[in-house]
Formats: C-alpha cells, sequence, structure tokens
C-alpha cells in the first residue's frame, strides 16, 4: 500500500516516514531540530492532530536494493548517453529522498554532488572504450549531510516529473493494461470467493473489467439490503468510466461491493455490469437499488433486477433542481416533499412549488414520485445517505 501511495519501487525492502515540524512551532525550539522519524502508535497520532491544526511536510524514505560501484572505482554500471544517466539518478534521489546538481558535464566526463554543501556524496563517470558510452568509475554512496539538510535542499516536484517518476516505478498505462489478467487471477487466489471479468472486444483490445473482492461479497450478507450505483469519467490517458456499486455498513461508513471500468455510460456497458453484479448478490430478500435518473441505469435495472426495488437518489435531484431550474431557494420545498412522512404534508409542499414554479413540479412529477418520496415509497424505507459520499470517493 506504502509502495502505490507513495509511487516506491517495488522492490522496497523498508519504508520510514519522517516529517519537519511547523514554523509556528520551530519559534520555540532549536534551529537545528531535526525532523521526526514515525516509528510507534503514539508518534503517528501526534502526526494527525499537528496536521489538524498545521501545515505538515512529511518525507517518505525507502531502502532498496540498488546497484552501486564501490569507493575504489569498480565499474558496475555504464551508461549510453549521459542523459541516461542523469534519468537513473533522479530515480535514485526520489526513492531516497535526496537532491543531486551537476558539478561537471563535458561529453567524457560527468561529475555530480550533492545539493548540500560539503556533503562527501558523488558520483563520476567518464567515456571508455566507446564514444557514447559512460562507465561509472567513482561513486560516494554515504551522505555526510544530515537529513535536515537534504530535505530543506529537495525541490518541489512538477507535475510532468510526477508523472515520469509515476511511470519509473509503477510502468506505463500499456504495461497496466497486459497485466490485468494476471492481476485477476491473483486476486481470485488470495482473495477467495472474488467474482471478476474481463472482456475484449472484436479487436482483442480492453473494453470492460469487473472485480467484486469475496471479503464485500461475504460482508454485504451483514449489510442492509440497499445498493446504490454511480458512474464518473476518468481522466487518464485512455479515459473510460468507472461504475461503483457501494452499501452502507452498521456505521454508517461506505461498504464498496463492487466496481468496473467501462468504455462508457450506456445500455451495453451498464447491463453487463448488472449482470456481474448479480452474482453477487442473492434473491432471497428484497433488494432497493439507488441511482440517479440516467436512462441506461433504469433499463439495465429493469432487465436483470426486475424483482428488485429501483430508488432516484435525492442528492442528485437536488443538484438537478439547481442547475436546470435555478431552484435553490425551493430545495426545503422540495427536501420536505421528499422526506414527508404523510400524504397530508406530502401534497402541502408538493402546492407550495406548483405555486412558485409550475416547471419544477412537473419535473418532480415526470420524474416518477414513487422512486423520490418516502409516503409513496412502494419497497422498504431505509435511512441511507450515501450517495454524496460516493460521489467524493469516486476518482475522476
Amino acid at each position: 500500500m506504502a509502495q502505490e501511495d507513495y509511487n516506491l519501487d517495488m522492490n522496497t525492502e523498508s519504508v520510514q516516514l519522517a516529517y519537519s515540524l511547523p514554523e509556528a512551532m520551530m519559534q520555540h525550539m532549536a534551529s537545528d531540530t531535526p525532523p521526526i522519524h514515525v516509528t510507534s502508535d503514539r508518534q503517528v497520532r501526534n502526526l494527525l492532530e499537528i496536521a489538524k491544526t498545521h501545515e505538515v511536510r512529511h518525507c517518505v524514505s525507502s531502502l532498496s536494493k540498488m546497484k552501486a560501484v564501490s569507493e575504489e572505482g569498480e565499474e558496475d554500471d555504464e551508461w549510453d548517453e549521459a542523459d541516461e544517466g542523469n534519468k537513473e539518478l533522479r530515480l535514485t534521489a526520489v526513492r531516497r529522498r535526496f537532491s543531486f546538481r551537476i558539478y561537471k558535464s563535458m561529453k567524457t566526463l560527468l561529475v555530480e554532488t550533492c545539493r548540500v554543501n560539503g556533503c562527501g556524496w558523488k558520483i563520476r563517470a567518464s567515456v571508455k572504450h566507446e564514444t557514447n558510452t559512460f562507465w561509472v568509475n567513482k561513486y560516494v554512496e554515504t551522505h555526510t549531510c544530515s537529513v535536515g539538510d537534504r530535505i530543506a535542499q529537495r525541490k518541489h516536484c512538477t507535475p510532468k516529473a510526477l508523472l515520469y517518476a509515476q511511470e519509473l516505478v509503477r510502468g506505463s498505462a500499456e504495461d497496466g493494461y497486459e497485466q490485468l489478467p494476471s492481476y485477476l487471477e491473483q486476486i481470485s487466489l488470495v482473495n477467495l470467493g472474488s467474482i471478476t471479468g474481463l472482456e475484449l472486444d472484436s479487436l482483442n483490445k480492453f473494453k470492460y473489467i469487473f472485480l467484486s473482492f469475496g471479503a464485500s461479497i461475504r460482508g454485504f450478507q451483514y449489510q442492509r439490503r440497499v445498493i446504490v450505483v454511480d458512474g464518473t469519467h476518468l481522466s487518464g490517458k485512455y479515459e473510460g468510466v468507472i461504475l461503483v456499486a457501494a452499501a452502507q455498513d452498521g456505521n454508517f461508513q461506505i461498504f464498496s461491493l463492487a466496481f468496473a471500468i467501462v468504455d462508457g455510460e450506456n445500455d451495453e456497458s451498464w447491463e453487463w455490469f448488472f449482470t456481474k453484479l448479480a452474482s453477487c448478490v442473492s434473491d432471497e430478500y428484497p433488494l432497493v437499488i439507488v441511482s440517479d435518473r440516467h436512462t441506461c441505469i433504469k433499463n439495465a435495472c429493469d432487465k436483470v433486477f426486475p424483482w428488485a426495488t429501483r430508488g432516484i437518489c435525492y442528492y442528485h435531484l437536488q443538484q438537478n433542481i439547481v442547475q436546470k431550474y435555478k431552484g435553490k431557494h425551493l430545495l426545503y420545498l422540495a427536501k420536505g416533499a421528499a422526506y414527508a412522512h404523510t400524504l397530508y404534508d406530502f401534497d402541502r409542499y408538493m402546492d407550495e412549488i406548483r405555486s412558485a414554479n409550475p416547471e419544477l413540479a412537473t419535473y418532480l412529477e415526470n420524474a416518477d414520485m414513487t422512486l423520490w418520496s418516502r409516503i409513496l415509497c412502494q419497497g422498504d424505507r431505509h435511512n441511507i445517505k450515501l450517495a454524496a459520499s460516493l460521489n467524493r470517493l469516486i476518482p475522476h
């Protein structure tokens, strides 16, 4: 998990977390106070408390195997070009949280040192044997400067640099798609009962992927039988849409049940998603599926889950009221109608909406009032407030 979150090398052997105290706290401490290394649960709690009120810069360092040469000058590595050597050094600097500077750069010689003045870290490479081949003939691996000095010299990475480092560590998007079959196979082996699906198009290229962990499927048996589904567009290299199905546990937390990545929100993709989802949910007990008013969701749900009760999410309904009808000042009336406990109260709120904005009243009526009104609901009623949180949870 730490490897993925912080773009660390997959060969990482150990990870260390350190952070510098905020400037407001440093004013009451010695100027050479070193960064604090997090090594216990107590220090983790302290870091979380500080982060609530101050901006904290933290540093993640890792220890991984790296080919190197000794100070005596053994030649263990070579680069075809000086730029290739700089790429390797940049990746090493990211992994070991330090910055370097080019001390000397010539056609036949490259010398780079740590950015901290007086530090003994150094690497020297020169051309030997072939015109464009650089050989490392001296490498002083140990830094003589302090960790605090190295952190102070680190530059903020640009988005381009972050993408470059991420690709070096994680591989390209193409590599990820190529490894999907193996990944799904490993999921099935280590998380028994998981349901996965991978579908290719007519050109044998990626089309759909579905994943529901066995632990999630078993855990859903103990949740309220309400599933909220939603989708959002992805902004990666190949874009696409991520579809998510989630429930809410007894502690009112999001309980992820399944997700899929498809080419777009259409009848075919949603029907495929619901078909896979049906294998994760039993039809032994009543089920409620909540979504926005997307027509494709309705069509797929009616076809795959004809026995389930549908519901429209009030959170999405509220957004449409504000955006399409400029009815922010009428939200309290719409909410009153949605949550009314008696027909008398429901009719009273709807009459007020009809008097203030007839078009909005027509919109609410056409949205099928049995799907968004508590009093008119034809299925089981649950106190579930999940869509807003799920919408923020889904990555874009």
